[in-house]
């Protein structure tokens, strides 16, 4: 691997890792909106996650033509602690992923069990529709 192309290598993680890092920030404040019930700021975050995530796949897959296995001691070092550092970010990606998820499925079950308690009080019947009297029927007065 030559200059250029290390360069590029970390110059790659280093934004794997910032774009982790705002993945998880995203991720944070998507649960904050959740739980704010804040309906725009939960589709402005879930689409600046997407943004996120595409940008994520685009910067990873240079990485993986750039692996070199004859690196130097020092440079071996360097990428360790850069991909450890992004590993704990990606980590807490996880972890706020499965965070959103459960407060998203709380909330599916919320709505139906506030969906079940409401229908109980909704009129079930239709109000009959009344049929005009015939004429034969009508009262006479006198």
């Amino acid at each position: 691997m030559d200059q250029r192309q290390w360069e590029q290598f970390l110059l790659a993680v280093e934004k794997c890792v910032s774009l982790a890092n705002s993945l998880a920030r995203e991720i944070g404040e998507t649960c904050r909106a959740f739980a704010q019930l804040d309906l725009d700021a939960i589709r402005e975050h879930t689409s600046a996650q997407l943004k996120i995530c595409e940008e994520l796949r685009a910067t990873q897959e240079p990485l993986t033509n750039l692996a070199d296995p004859t690196m130097d001691d020092v440079r071996r070092s360097r990428v360790e602690a850069a991909l450890q550092t992004f590993d704990s970010a990606c980590r807490e990606v996880l972890r706020l992923n499965k965070l959103q998820q459960e407060v998203i499925r709380r909330s599916r079950q919320t709505l139906r069990v506030m969906m079940n308690l409401l229908v109980g009080h909704l009129e079930v019947y239709e109000a009959p529709m009344l049929a005009p009297i015939p004429a034969t029927h009508r009262l006479r007065r006198g």
